[in-house]
């Protein structure tokens, strides 16, 4: 019986992974009901921040002196110098952990569409402008002299987080790149200052220098693993996507304190190139020369900040598990009632089934739901349609992980029809009366109740007899 559940739950946890079961839901099976049920926890965080050096500014932070009234004249000019600066990379994904059963719960964290965030920003920035005062203040320009730059590798991705289940097939890439960033270019003269040469040649003029940069920084960051409790007997399973709690160890709720782990991999290529050029008269000489520029930065690991996750379970209580019902001649019926609760944390949902062979009990409701707490009456008839021991069960089918499925066992006995009820009670044994004449004067009811009072008065009438036939033969 339980490999066939876990047979069939197995095929549908897998093979129909397009079933979301939002409540309990019991489906019907040749053995009676499974009840799968789901719970997602509260939204969970995890994020991380991999700050190498604090972004920060240095400069005016505005134009200086601002166009107030007193200087709003045409081509006054302002100034903004700024130099940005940073290393810094993130991530951060919100999800929810998930718990389905009933064969065994089993654990996953999924992530929340849209709520997942990663983003880079590296390197260093310079803006040099002016720009007047009065009616062309809107017209900024570079302020000669001072280089303006952006060496920024700069990215940012708003994803669906995959599954947090250690999969390294998914990462989310970060990339960015320089082409061609001409740093200077000019004339050995513009670099020195000064002449090369003899008479009316100079070597630093005909000479011309560039210097170029170029290169990209591709960022991956990929799931390692979920580290969970497992201390308390809870483990991975094979296929790395799983936590597979079990029954025994669910009570009504379970805190799982979990971290996350992933990887950073990161690849940085910088290449300076000088360009050397020589003007002359009838042709151009030029070559490139570029330098690699090595940067060695390797996988590191990110430890996201821990969360504990909360589940609530329901959990099936009957405190009688059997019951023997008074002997009953076919055509009547005796009838039970008991008492069923949900003692757990989470609502209980189910299906209740009579099997009987010959219907010789009958069972009044077929359906489960019970709240945290809340209790009902289930009512049996024992009702035998021939003589002989009779035999049912009642079989409860719930969301309970750990019991999601129990038997309450029903015995009976159909009688004679020279066999009658005594009125026994519950949890006493069945009781049945002969009827007995004595000397077709009066009569004596005999049972297991008064036996003995009935034998002490037998003998005493016994003994009264015996008196009186001696009296009769002595005064004969």
């Amino acid at each position: 019986m339980k490999n066939i559940l876990i047979k069939i739950f197995l095929t549908a946890f897998f093979i129909l992974p397009s079933i979301i079961y939002a409540a309990a839901t019991p489906v019907k099976t040749e053995d009676g009901y499974i009840v799968y049920d789901e719970q997602k926890s509260d939204l969970i965080r995890f994020k991380y921040d991999d700050v190498l050096v604090e972004p920060g500014s240095v400069g005016t932070g505005d134009w200086f002196p601002k166009c107030t009234s007193l200087m709003n004249t045409v081509g006054f000019p302002t100034f903004k110098i700024n130099l940005f600066y940073g290393a810094a990379m993130s991530m951060d994904m919100a999800g929810r952990g998930v718990a389905r059963w009933p064969e065994a719960v089993r654990l996953y964290f999924e992530g929340e569409e849209n709520e997942g965030h990663a983003s880079m920003d590296y390197g260093i920035q310079l803006e040099a402008i002016r720009k007047s005062c009065g009616q062309n203040d809107s017209q900024s320009e570079p302020i000669p002299n001072i280089p303006n730059f952006d060496l920024r590798f700069f990215d940012k991705k708003t994803f669906t987080p995959f599954l947090m289940d250690g999969s390294i097939q998914d990462p989310i890439s970060l990339q960015d790149s320089i082409d061609h960033f001409d740093i200077w270019s000019g004339s050995l003269h513009d670099l020195i200052g000064i002449s090369i040469g003899v008479g009316p040649i100079d070597i630093a003029q005909m000479l011309m220098l560039s210097f170029d940069l170029d290169g990209y920084m591709f960022a991956e960051i990929f799931g390692s693993k979920m580290v969970i409790d497992e201390k308390a007997g809870r483990f991975m399973s094979a296929d790395n996507q799983f936590v597979v709690v079990d029954p025994s160890m669910v009570d009504t709720n379970i805190k799982v304190p979990i971290h996350y782990e992933a990887q950073r991999y990161m690849q940085i290529k910088m290449v300076f190139t000088i360009g050397i050029y020589i003007n002359v008269v009838l042709f151009d000489i030029g070559v490139d020369i570029p330098i690699a520029i090595p940067f060695n930065v390797p996988k590191k690991t990110w430890v996201f900040n821990s969360n504990t996750v909360r589940f609530d379970f329901p959990a099936f209580f009957i405190k009688e598990r059997m019951h023997n019902f008074l002997r009953t001649r076919p055509g009547d019926d005796d009838s039970w009632e008991f008492e069923v609760e949900n003692i757990g944390s989470k609502k209980l949902v189910g299906k209740m089934l009579m099997e009987t062979e010959n219907n010789d009990f009958v069972l009044y409701g077929e359906d489960v739901s019970l709240d945290p707490g809340e209790s009902t009456t289930v009512k049996v008839v024992f009702k035998p349609r021939t003589e002989g021991v009779k035999t049912g069960v009642v079989k409860f089918f719930t969301n309970d992980p750990v019991e999601p499925e129990t038997n309450v066992a029903l015995y009976g006995y159909g009688s004679k029809e020279d066999e009658y009820d005594s009125g026994a009670k519950e949890s006493d044994e069945s009781h049945y009366s002969v009827t007995t004449t004595t000397g077709g004067c009066s009569t004596v009811i005999m049972d297991d109740s008064n036996s003995s009072l009935a034998i002490y008065i037998l003998i005493a009438a016994a003994l009264l007899s015996l008196t009186v036939l001696r009296r009769r033969r002595n005064e004969a």
